[in-house]
């Protein structure tokens, strides 16, 4: 299997805990407040994989050049994504490079402030306060999931260049 097709199914495989992390937050806060740990290790387990997936992924196209040894800069949280949008700029060959980096890092820092403005309440949590903790965190994961999505396309072009 394409590394890029794994990677795609790893981020779609991180959204099925999610979705059920935000269902048993306004179905059941009881339930949620009892494990909120385990959702936690989950959703850095599938952190964990995108990043290794990446830097496989990454790895092939940027065999060629010594770039390939700052692969393990994308293990550290915004230095790494800092250094997707550099192999953006290295790597793709035609005019469109710039329009490419410039999207990718406002589509990054959308999904920076909206991270930032994730109410998270103390825990164990009322059902309200469930409530906005999990409309906050959809509208964040809405725009990491887009973030992840655009660099599945970049991976794409970067097989092609």
């Amino acid at each position: 299997m394409e590394l890029r097709k794994f990677f795609l199914l790893i981020v779609i495989a991180g959204q099925i805990p999610f979705i059920l992390e935000i269902i048993s937050m306004l179905v059941t806060p009881g339930f949620f407040n009892s494990y909120y740990g385990y959702f936690t290790v989950v959703n850095y387990f599938f952190l964990f994989a995108i990043q290794f997936t990446l830097i496989f992924a990454l790895y092939f196209p940027l065999s060629d050049s010594k770039l390939k040894y700052s692969l393990p800069l994308l293990l550290i949280p915004v230095i790494g994504q800092i250094m997707v949008g550099v192999y953006i700029i290295l790597k793709i060959k035609n005019r469109k490079k710039i329009l490419y980096t410039v999207l990718f890092y406002i589509i990054y820092i959308f999904s920076i402030i909206s991270s930032n403005y994730v109410a998270i309440p103390e825990f164990p949590a009322s059902a309200s306060a469930l409530k906005l903790f999990s409309a906050t965190l959809g509208i964040a994961d809405a725009f990491n999931l887009g973030f992840l999505l655009y660099i599945f396309y970049l991976l794409g072009r970067f097989n092609k260049a």
